[in-house]
């Protein structure tokens, strides 16, 4: 029997969370969640480095041009859940966005 982390996809929009991602994906997979989609939307930090150097396992990066914004970035995210065959999905705001 699955639980709901290993059936859901985290989809985190992100633009410039090198302050933050590490920590965000770090406690959802603790939590148990195994598919975890970041949105990156063309980051000048070190943001999507930080995923690749440690996050290697459980993590998808689709890169932005840096014209998405949150919707664009839940809008591809939302494509891609589509088609993962998972039953579920959230999403992860950082407050930067709000």
């Amino acid at each position: 029997m699955q639980t709901m982390n290993q059936d859901t996809l985290i989809i985190i929009p992100a633009f410039n969370e090198e302050k933050t991602i590490g920590d965000v994906v770090k406690d959802l997979q603790n939590g148990g969640f195994r598919s975890i989609l970041v949105v990156d939307d063309g980051s000048t930090d070190n943001t999507a480095k930080i995923l690749r150097e440690k996050y290697k396992e459980g993590i998808k990066i689709l890169k932005g041009n840096g014209d998405l914004w949150w919707t664009g970035g839940m809008n591809l995210g939302l494509q891609s859940w589509i088609w993962s065959g998972l039953e579920d999905w959230i999403s992860i705001c950082f407050r930067s966005q709000l």
